[in-house]
């Protein structure tokens, strides 16, 4: 009977030092920025410059949005437009689209400084609108890319919308050196 009693006993302390509960600190709540990790282990994050245009392109093309694409010379711009202007039309006969007004000045010479990325999205309103907030560029040890470049955007949506769907094409201008060559391009990140 007293071994019976002991060992209930010692079952009872076992369970309640299992059940102690962590202390906590209620003035700072756990996230990821109140954590503070091994130095050694923190990735450094930067902003990339970046100007950016927002044009609202034709069409219903059924696919999977968001796109992303590097556009590094006008070669690739001219082959883009051929390969995706009947998806999102990027240029009608004999009339001039907003979409071929804004990319006028995207010669040799810009690409000779500059790229592009084309961020392209469809919303269920065409009131809906877009703003490039940050380009965040992360280091990567993934074979030849050294980094990762994540657009993000806040979508900027109306009390009141229309009916209409609408797909966009964001285009973001950044320094040569970031290149898809050790850049990779991740999705945006969409606030």
């Amino acid at each position: 009977m007293k071994k019976r009693l002991l060992i209930g006993l010692v079952l009872v302390i076992l369970v309640l030092c299992a059940c102690e509960k962590a202390p906590q600190n209620s003035s700072t709540p756990v996230s990821p920025d109140t954590i503070s990790p091994d130095p050694s282990m923190v990735v450094p994050i930067e902003s990339v410059p970046f100007q950016a245009q927002y044009i609202r392109t034709g069409g219903f093309y059924e696919d999977t949005f968001p796109k992303t694409q590097w556009i590094t010379s006008k070669d690739e711009l001219w082959q883009y437009i051929r390969d995706n202007n009947e998806k999102y039309q990027l240029e009608l006969s004999g009339l001039r689209t907003e979409f071929m007004t804004a990319i006028m000045d995207y010669d040799e010479a810009f690409f000779a400084e500059k790229n592009l990325i084309f961020v392209v999205v469809e919303e269920g309103s065409g009131s809906n609108r877009h703003e490039v907030t940050d380009m965040r560029l992360m280091p990567s040890s993934m074979g030849r890319v050294s980094h990762l470049l994540q657009p993000s955007i806040r979508r900027i949506v109306p009390e009141v919308g229309t009916c209409d769907m609408a797909q966009w094409h964001i285009l973001i201008e950044v320094d040569k050196q970031y290149a898809p060559d050790t850049v990779q391009l991740l999705s945006p990140k969409f606030e």
